[in-house]
């Protein structure tokens, strides 16, 4: 490019290299901040403390009786299984309840 022969086509090719310039520090600069707040989120999750329960479910609750009360171990075995599956928030109470008047009904009919 001769400054003497500068021309409108040659500011436009100047002006998008500039455009293009821009346009990729701004994309790296948003790259960088995602990932960065990703790899905080992943830092913080992974110190995150354990949840502490308020209060037992009722079912929670009555499984622990349906345990402790029983002399067959088989029952026992599925009820501490029940126990266990209650721990998560993905249970269904309605579920583990089924389940429980199922295990009551096959240790009171022996």
């Amino acid at each position: 490019m001769n400054i003497d022969n500068f021309t409108f086509g040659d500011a436009l090719v100047v002006a998008g290299m500039g455009i293009l310039i821009v346009f990729g520090v701004l994309c790296i600069i948003i790259a960088y901040l995602f990932l960065q707040s990703k790899v905080f989120m992943a830092l913080e999750n992974k110190k995150a403390k354990p949840k502490v329960k308020d209060e037992p479910k009722p079912v929670v609750t009555a499984t622990q009786e349906v345990v402790e009360q029983n002399d067959d171990e088989i029952v026992a075995v599925i009820s501490a299984c029940i126990y266990t599956m209650l721990q998560d928030d993905d249970t269904v109470d309605s579920d583990a309840e089924f389940v429980i008047r199922k295990i009551e009904k096959l240790k009171w009919s022996k």
